[in-house]
């Protein structure tokens, strides 16, 4: 009976085994890091893979743009900005991973991102055509009256006011009525800008100037004005990537972007280190809840992470969403001082903030005190002076600088600013210094990433930015010497991309179904081999009994047979 159980034993083991050695032979193709990758296996593309060089997923932009409703207030008034949102303005983006080859045996991949975008009018709210018409800041024209003030170009009184009377006659003035499509893709024709390129002001510089631009400020390399025009089927730079051939867990991990390892426009090394993947497009397997996810975003000239926030169900595949923390929008903190906006102008754009409580403590000689007032818990202490840090005023949490163009390995032609939609990650008086901001943490926290933990595939992102300009009072400039300080909201993002059905359906299949399947597999196995196990027990005992009965009706009839013997003897 033993041996039978073994036997029994064995068979249920084997049957599992086959089921699972079943499923890692399908999987095995696709688990190879190159077939991940490439999406193919054995040499045939495999149907509704999720690879790095076919996208699988679909991708839709919402464009909200901030109209100003009071622009001839805030230039001659110095008022409050008030802003209205409008949007949606829907924009269905494709991208391809083109040009890729392997290098370094393998262990690296090189590749450029193509991206296309096309008005989706269907998407779009009612009045937000493509031609709809609005009131925005005049970027080129803030961004000349800024460098005016820009000490490093040392522009002088007499040199500020001809130049603003120059901008006057050209018609430059601080807000403008643009398209929506001319502000964001297509571009349109600014005064300054074909000045600034154009052989007459050459000529002016050469004859009267030495060749030296006359203009005491560098001009944006840009012909026509827009926040990305030219985007359209070009790419993000080309990246260099761990193909996690040695190590899975580099899988994606970008080794350089744009030919560099570091960037160059911040100073900080942690600042300038470029981690993660290609926007977040790759993680590792069996993801944890203490796993940070690093990526690198382009469009927004640096690199994030994003840390566990809850357990999310997308298209009946559980998974987990990780988001950005808050703490990564705020520069004040010691961890985040590479970020901050330089503030050049030395312009304290929320005299509000911070909010310092009456100090209580006295007897302090701050000149024996050493405080760091360049950090956040101490911006309140008595020896520090609140924003002010180094001649010149922090922001508050919930902003860094644009220090690059976009997607392109070229500094920002203007001084704008990025925060999260509706200054979601600012304090209450930084939300409060533009009427019309109204941030909601589920419909504006920057970046949201659903991952299936077990392979760490994708299953859902949102991704969000906003654009604002600073402002601030020039009196040696007409134009801004009423201005109030602040920053004006231009426009904010919001991406959202999820795969196709045929990826969902294979991601639900190979981590939902099947894993059911050999869950279910497994007891069912359990269960057979239990009631086998009864089947041949019952069928033992009731053997025994059946030969105990034999043998106590055999003794019975042999106990007969010899009292008979006995009886038929006589003894004489």
């Amino acid at each position: 009976m033993h041996c039978d159980l073994v036997n029994i034993f064995h068979a249920v083991d084997s049957l599992v085994a086959v089921l699972l050695f079943c499923l890692r032979s399908h999987l095995c193709c696709k688990g190879r890091v190159e077939n991940i990758l490439l999406g193919k296996c054995l040499g045939r593309t495999v149907p509704g893979h999720v690879s790095l060089v076919k996208a699988t997923y679909e991708q839709h932009f919402n464009f909200y743009i901030y109209n100003v409703t009071n622009p001839s207030h805030i230039n001659w008034f110095g008022e409050k900005p008030c802003v209205i949102e409008v949007g949606p303005f829907a924009i269905k983006e494709s991208e391809q991973k083109k040009e890729y080859k392997f290098e370094d045996d393998g262990n690296s991949i090189w590749y450029k991102n193509y991206k296309m975008f096309v008005y989706d009018k269907k998407r779009s709210c009612e009045d937000c055509s493509y031609e709809a018409p609005i009131f925005v800041p005049n970027l080129p024209a803030i961004g000349a009256m800024a460098d005016m003030g820009d000490p490093q170009y040392n522009v002088s009184k007499t040199a500020k006011w001809i130049i603003s009377l120059g901008l006057i006659l050209l018609g430059e003035y601080p807000f403008k009525v643009v398209t929506f499509g001319d502000l964001v893709f297509d571009g349109y024709d600014d005064p300054l800008l074909t000045l600034g390129h154009s052989s007459f002001l050459n000529y002016l510089s050469n004859t009267y100037n030495g060749g030296k631009n006359i203009i005491p400020f560098p001009i944006p390399n840009l012909k026509k004005m827009g926040f990305f025009v030219g985007y359209n089927n070009s790419n993000d730079e080309d990246y260099l990537i761990h193909s996690g051939k040695e190590n899975i867990e580099n899988i994606a991990n970008i080794q350089k972007w744009a030919g560099m390892a570091k960037l160059p426009w911040w100073e900080d090394p942690r600042a300038a280190a470029i981690n993660g993947s290609d926007s977040g497009s790759f993680s590792a397997p069996n993801l944890s809840k203490t796993d940070r996810l690093y990526m690198f975003q382009s469009y927004m000239c640096r690199s994030f992470y994003m840390e566990y926030s809850k357990d999310r169900t997308v298209h009946d595949i559980p998974g987990y969403n990780y988001e950005i923390p808050y703490s990564l929008y705020d520069t004040t903190l010691e961890e985040n001082i590479g970020f901050r906006y330089p503030n050049r102008e030395k312009v304290n754009y929320f005299p509000d903030w911070p909010v310092c409580p009456n100090s209580t403590s006295t007897g302090v000689n701050c000149d024996l005190v050493n405080i760091n007032c360049a950090i956040s818990q101490n911006l309140c202490h008595k020896c520090c002076t609140g924003s002010k840090v180094n001649d010149t005023y922090l922001l508050p949490p919930g902003y860094f600088p644009m220090a690059c163009f976009p997607g392109k390995n070229e500094k920002a032609p203007f001084g704008m600013i990025f925060s999260a939609p509706h200054y979601l990650f600012s304090p209450p008086n930084a939300v409060n210094s533009v009427y019309g901001m109204d941030p909601n943490h589920e419909a504006h926290v920057p970046l949201s990433y659903t991952h299936e933990q077990h392979s760490g595939m994708i299953t859902e992102v949102k991704f969000r930015l906003q654009i604002n300009v600073p402002v601030y009072q020039n009196r040696h400039v007409i134009q801004t010497a009423q201005f109030p300080n602040k920053l004006i909201p231009v426009l904010w993002a919001d991406s959202h991309a999820y795969l196709t059905k045929p990826a969902y359906d294979m991601i639900h299949g190979y981590f939902v179904t099947i894993p059911k399947a050999i869950y279910i597999t497994k007891f069912m196995s359990l269960f057979v081999g239990v009631a086998l196990i009864l089947l041949i027990v019952a069928v033992k005992v009731r053997t025994r009994k059946q030969r105990i009965a034999r043998e106590r009706r055999n003794n019975a009839l042999l106990k007969d047979e010899t009292k008979g013997d006995k009886k038929g003897v006589q003894i004489v």
